[in-house]
């Protein structure tokens, strides 16, 4: 029929092209060839193909236009989907979306609702245009008019009653919402458990893993919770495998097993995962060079953990300090106000005796009193390579100021006092007790071989 020149044989032709062989050059000839019959179906699905497969938006336009000057509501969605994303022109998208909708496309009213809710912040607009989709049956409409009632008019009755609506209308996403609602808002864990099961049932990942997250933190069934995590992971979440792996590390003391989960994360390109792996082989295994290979392959990725982890490995391991110091540097800068990266940048930044620097990017952790507890050992090695770099008079300015005062660090790290003291013959050494004595001179010993370490 195609060849016989029949238009709906050759977009029925181009489609099976596109779909089934992936041939897009023989999709675009058959689609062309209807559509220089008049076929506006044939004339929107060129368009598409531009769009999509060629990424030429200006033809994709072209084709859009001439279906939908033939009256073809679709093409009408199409060109408003391709003002809204390609080009962010939100007016021009809602025109074409109510020349759409004026043909009754049930697509076009939900993607105005979704435009003056998102966009515009219209919600009266927004639930009139997702009301009208929803009274011809539009499931996802009734599913959005349920976040609409429970996320801006705090209305939960009815959020309920719209999100039970779309469920019977096959909006099978929403069985996840009801189990939100119940859990985050009504507190009725027995229902939440319910609506997820029943989501999960039908293969909803993400109610699977927050199945797991309600048997654990909420039910308190650890064996459940890994139960429908490994149910997420077989479904491919990523984030299920990466809990697992912690779940078998933290909770199993299982460490090939927790490997083994880590390992399908990076399977699927997970640069947590791999950054799980570095700390897995840095803190259980004791193995620096693995660890070290591991934040290499996700600071790759992009993963900021990583580079401050390399940077701290190399430290650790006294060895390309250059290396070091830009895969600290650049994880700082990324996020200047994270503790960790902040203490691997200093430290490095002392390596490389750029004092000043070191001192202004570690004034936060001087504040953090919560940081300095939680990572003890880390801050008072901080501590120590500030006295091995001669900067006792530094920290003795630290410690009798307001701040210190303030935070007691006399006390609280009183060994490190004593050795500032000492190396500054300063008189209030001799105010040392005996059992002090011994701790004392190894905070200074470690501090001798720390300037030797990283001079």
């Amino acid at each position: 029929s195609a060849e016989k020149g029949h238009a709906t044989a050759m977009w029925f032709l181009g489609s099976l092209y596109q779909n089934e062989q992936k041939n897009f050059a023989k999709a675009e000839e058959w689609y062309l060839k209807a559509a220089e019959k008049g076929h506006a179906t044939a004339m929107w699905l060129l368009g598409s193909l531009y769009q999509n497969e060629q990424k030429n938006f200006a033809k994709a336009e072209e084709w859009y236009i001439n279906s939908a000057e033939k009256g073809d509501a679709i093409a009408m969605l199409l060109l408003g989907r391709l003002c809204q994303v390609e080009y962010k022109d939100l007016v021009k998208a809602e025109g074409w979306y109510l020349k759409a909708a004026e043909k009754d496309d049930l697509n076009a009213m939900f993607h105005l609702g979704w435009l003056y809710c998102n966009e515009h912040k219209n919600l009266q607009k927004a639930e009139e245009w997702y009301l009208k989709a929803a009274e011809k049956g539009d499931s996802a409409s009734m599913h959005n008019l349920g976040f609409l009632y429970k996320d801006e008019y705090k209305d939960l009755i009815k959020a309920e009653e719209w999100y039970i609506k779309a469920v019977e209308n096959g909006a099978l996403n929403a069985m996840r919402s009801l189990g939100f609602l119940y859990k985050d808002e009504y507190k009725d864990l027995i229902k939440a458990e319910e609506w997820f099961i029943k989501a999960a049932e039908e293969g909803d990942t993400t109610a699977m893993l927050n199945l797991g997250f309600l048997y654990k933190d909420e039910l308190n069934d650890l064996a459940k919770s890994e139960e429908w995590y490994i149910k997420a992971a077989e479904n491919g979440d990523t984030s299920a495998m990466l809990i697992l792996g912690f779940l078998y590390k933290d909770e199993h003391k299982d460490l090939v097993k927790a490997e083994e989960w880590f390992l399908k994360t990076v399977e699927e390109n997970s640069a947590s995962g791999m950054y799980s792996l570095a700390l897995l082989n840095r803190y259980e295994y004791k193995n620096q060079r693995k660890a070290l290979e591991w934040c290499e392959m996700a600071s790759v990725l992009g993963n900021n953990s990583a580079l401050s982890g390399m940077g701290w490995l190399l430290f650790e391991l006294k060895e390309n300090k250059e290396k070091a110091l830009k895969s600290s540097a650049k994880a700082f800068e990324a996020d200047s106000g994270n503790s960790y990266f902040s203490q691997s940048y200093a430290r490095v930044l002392l390596w490389h005796n750029r004092i000043d620097e070191a001192l202004e990017v570690a004034q936060p952790l001087f504040q953090n009193q919560k940081y300095q507890e939680e990572f003890r050992d880390d801050f008072v090695l901080f501590l120590s390579l500030l006295i091995a770099k001669n900067q006792a008079q530094a920290l003795y300015n630290l410690f009798t100021s307001p701040q210190g005062i303030e935070q007691e660090f006399k006390d609280r790290f009183k060994p490190i006092w004593y050795a500032i003291l000492k190396k500054l013959d300063h008189p209030d050494f001799l105010r040392m007790g005996d059992e002090l004595s011994q701790t004392v001179e190894e905070v200074l010993a470690k501090a001798d071989q720390l300037a030797i370490d990283y001079k």
